[in-house]
């Protein structure tokens, strides 16, 4: 029995030994302010919880020492209530509106790539109107798909389809190609990227990464609405979970309970104090 009590004293830690963890540990009440012996934390408007005092002075009306002490008292806890519902409510909204990731929508079958979820952050709309036209200059880019167009074929495309070839032009300025002229369709015809296995036409590479981006452009268009109500599930399920992992709603207990502790011994008090100014008359001999 002696030997089990031994082995039960010496696994309570009694707290931290370190100055660094007594330090640490000290800070502890000051995260929400709630068990804090400071009133007035930094940062805070003195003048509002003097205001706020004044107030339940007014409405108490304290007419002794342990009266004025119990008021203040209560103006203290109102005080940090009001803090932890500011605090509450300023780390609710942040953690609701924390940016969603491209893998929180992999589970629900949505699989962004790089383009399409830079069309999602940026909160861009592809509208109908917009996804006709990408789905033409993708009907065009998609037969000539692999290879090195001619002249003539950069110049039908320039008359044709003037998207398609501008876009073919600026992946060739993002190579550094024809960045101070404009080229013409030989140009563009002759013209090759230096890649780490070798060279190829500028079609071949330009026109590879046109028609990923437009098709992730349609991708997008068309899981709209998923989109969205995938978000709408997202965020309900974020909500779910903030609401169970609520760790303030015990210290709320504590403070109301400490609240209306001071409160009762207020009123009994102020009973109490009632019944002392009560004076006794005794009845006269021969009065009725």
């Amino acid at each position: 029995m002696t030997k089990s009590s031994s082995l039960t004293k010496s696994r309570r830690s009694g707290g931290p030994k370190s100055d660094e963890g007594k330090k640490a540990v000290s800070s502890n009440a000051l995260k929400t302010g709630a068990y804090s012996s400071l009133i007035i934390l930094p940062g805070e408007d003195e003048v509002q919880f003097q205001e706020l005092e004044a107030q339940f002075i007014l409405d108490f009306e304290p007419r002794d020492i342990a009266e004025s002490a119990i008021v203040q008292e209560l103006a203290s806890i109102t005080w940090k209530k009001l803090r932890l519902e500011k605090l509450e409510q300023s780390s609710f909204l942040r953690k609701m509106n924390l940016p969603l990731d491209e893998y929180d929508f992999k589970p629900y079958g949505l699989k962004f790539d790089a383009v399409s979820f830079h069309l999602f952050k940026n909160a861009v709309e592809v509208n109908a109107f917009d996804a006709k036209a990408v789905k033409l200059e993708l009907d065009y880019a998609l037969p000539l798909k692999d290879q090195d167009l001619t002249a003539d074929q950069y110049a039908k495309m320039k008359a044709k389809c003037l998207g398609l070839y501008d876009g073919v032009l600026q992946q060739a300025r993002a190579c550094s190609l024809f960045i101070d002229e404009d080229p013409t369709p030989e140009d563009m015809a002759s013209a090759t990227i230096e890649l780490e296995y070798g060279e190829v036409s500028l079609s071949s590479y330009a026109l590879k990464a046109i028609i990923s981006r437009l098709e992730s452009i349609l991708w997008y268009h068309d899981n709209t609405q998923r989109i969205k109500e995938t978000v709408q599930r997202l965020k309900e399920h974020r909500l779910l979970e903030l609401m169970q992992i609520d760790k303030t709603r015990r210290i709320h207990d504590d403070l109301s309970r400490t609240f209306f502790r001071a409160l009762s011994e207020l009123r009994k008090h102020q009973e109490w104090r009632r019944k002392m100014q009560i004076v006794d008359i005794p009845e006269q001999e021969g009065e009725v």
